[in-house]
C-alpha cells in the first residue's frame, strides 16, 4: 500500500512540474521586457543564454543578447553575439 502511496505523490509531482513550463517564445518576450526596465540586467542575459542553449539558430535571440552585453560595456562580446544574429539574418533570408 506504500509503494501506491509513493507512486500517487511521483504522479502529482510529474503533474506540478508540468503545470509551470513555459514556452521558448514567452521566455524570450520576458527578457525582451528585463531589457526594457534595466538594460544591463543579469536576469535577460541569463534567461537569453539558457535560450541559446536550447535553440542556437534563433537569430533575434542572438540579437537581444548582444543589445544586453553592450548594456553591460561588453562591447566585444556584444559585437561577436551581432555578427552571430547578422549570419544567421542572411541565411534566413
Amino acid at each position: 500500500d506504500d509503494d501506491d502511496d509513493d507512486d500517487e505523490d511521483d504522479d502529482k509531482a510529474d503533474e506540478f512540474l508540468g503545470e509551470y513550463e513555459v514556452s521558448f517564445e514567452f521566455r524570450f518576450e520576458c527578457a525582451k521586457l528585463l531589457l526594457e526596465l534595466d538594460e544591463k540586467t543579469d536576469a535577460a542575459i541569463n534567461v537569453l543564454e539558457e535560450l541559446l542553449e536550447e535553440r542556437d539558430d534563433v537569430a533575434d535571440v542572438w540579437h537581444l543578447l548582444a543589445l544586453a552585453n553592450h548594456g553591460c560595456c561588453e562591447f566585444d562580446r556584444a559585437l561577436e553575439l551581432l555578427e552571430r544574429a547578422e549570419e544567421l539574418y542572411e541565411r534566413q533570408g
